[in-house]
Formats: C-alpha cells, sequence, structure tokens
C-alpha cells in the first residue's frame, strides 16, 4: 500500500443507492457489506455532481437533464430513482414548458442515442426551473 490519500466525492451516493437499489449477485447481503451512509453526506455527494451538471448542461444535455431531475426528486419526496425513473417523473410532473425537453432526454436515454437537438434556450429554462425549486428543498430541510 502506498502512503495516497484517495477520495471520491461520489462514494457516499453510489453506497446510498446501491444500499436502496442494489442487488446482491453473490455473497454476504449488501446490508452487511457496505454501512449506513449519514443522509447528509449522501445530499453533499449529489449537490456536487447535481453543481457540475447545471454548470455542463448544455454539453451533455442527456445526462445532466436526468441527474438534476434526480436529485430534485430526493430532495422533494426522498426518493432514490434511476435517471429513466426520474426523467418520467419528470415528465409526468413538470410543467409544460420543461415537459419536451425532459421527454427528449429521456427518450435519447432509452435508446442510448442523441436522437434530438437541444436549444441553449429551453436548456436555460429547465436549468433556472430546477435550480429554483432545488434551493428552496434545501431551504427547507
Amino acid at each position: 500500500m502506498n502512503d495516497e490519500i484517495h477520495s471520491d466525492p461520489d462514494l457516499a451516493a453510489h453506497i446510498t443507492i446501491t444500499k436502496k437499489r442494489g442487488i446482491c449477485l453473490y455473497g454476504e447481503s449488501i446490508d452487511n457489506i457496505f454501512p449506513l451512509v449519514p443522509v447528509h453526506d449522501y445530499v453533499a455527494s449529489i449537490m456536487g455532481d447535481f453543481r457540475d451538471c447545471i454548470e455542463n448542461i448544455e454539453e451533455d444535455p442527456i445526462y445532466c437533464t436526468l441527474n438534476v431531475i434526480r436529485v430534485y426528486w430526493y430532495l422533494k419526496e426522498g426518493i432514490i430513482s434511476s435517471k429513466q425513473e426520474a426523467g418520467e417523473w419528470g415528465i409526468f410532473t413538470f410543467p409544460i414548458e420543461q415537459k419536451e425537453t425532459v421527454r427528449k432526454a429521456v427518450e435519447c436515454y432509452s435508446k442510448d442515442k442523441k436522437m434530438y437537438s437541444f436549444e441553449k434556450d429551453e436548456l436555460e429554462q429547465l436549468k433556472n426551473y430546477i435550480v429554483f425549486h432545488v434551493q428552496n428543498e434545501l431551504k427547507n430541510k
């Protein structure tokens, strides 16, 4: 072993998602292997990714759109979801102005190819909508 210290800011999120949604294929149960992650550590982890996605939504609109919706849904209702599930929730619950952008992201994600282009304005509107609501959820926690 070396003396380097390694860190992964997403580790708290990965462990939480594995404990909540993972399926053990072999060996000891997930609950016996992974520790419980405090909620504030999970939120800190997903908020780091959220900030990156908000900053880079134009460069990676599919991943970032679905990921910021996942964060919002978790903060709003405590749901740990897949990107696909979060996108479907967004289509069902978001205002009409954002639904088409979310629908395009879900369709591209589910077919694993970029079938649509995303306009800067539509991504900006979606980003503003989600940032506003995420900030409100964080204030209310």
